[in-house]
């Protein structure tokens, strides 16, 4: 995955589950140092949105963003993925887990 140019996780919101999700194959191309390709989903957009670490597509438009996507982009993104992956890295995720299996226990003692 880490050679690619840039990765691609699109998911048709054909149900509620899918409309919601975040997909996982977002987050493997964030520890791969990749820009990425996505569903443009209110969830999907409300985490990354402000990072410029991938582009938004609904499958009408995909064919015009790959075609217009540029050398500078892919580069551009792909440092902002670089300075930014580790908000989501496991290491920072797991102590958000932690907590609040800790408050979970506690306020049930």
């Amino acid at each position: 995955v880490a050679g690619a140019d840039s990765g691609l996780s699109l998911i048709e919101p054909s149900c509620l589950s899918y409309y919601c999700s975040l997909p996982n194959k977002t987050f493997e191309y964030l520890s791969a140092g990749l820009p990425f390709i996505c569903s443009d989903l209110p969830d999907v957009r409300k985490e990354f949105d402000e990072y410029d670490i991938c582009w938004f597509s609904n499958p009408d438009c995909l064919d015009k963003l790959i075609r217009e996507m540029t050398r500078e982009e892919l580069k551009r993104k792909k440092k902002s993925v670089i300075m930014h992956r580790q908000k989501w890295d496991w290491n920072v995720e797991k102590l958000k887990l932690a907590d609040v299996y800790q408050s979970i226990t506690t306020s049930t003692l």
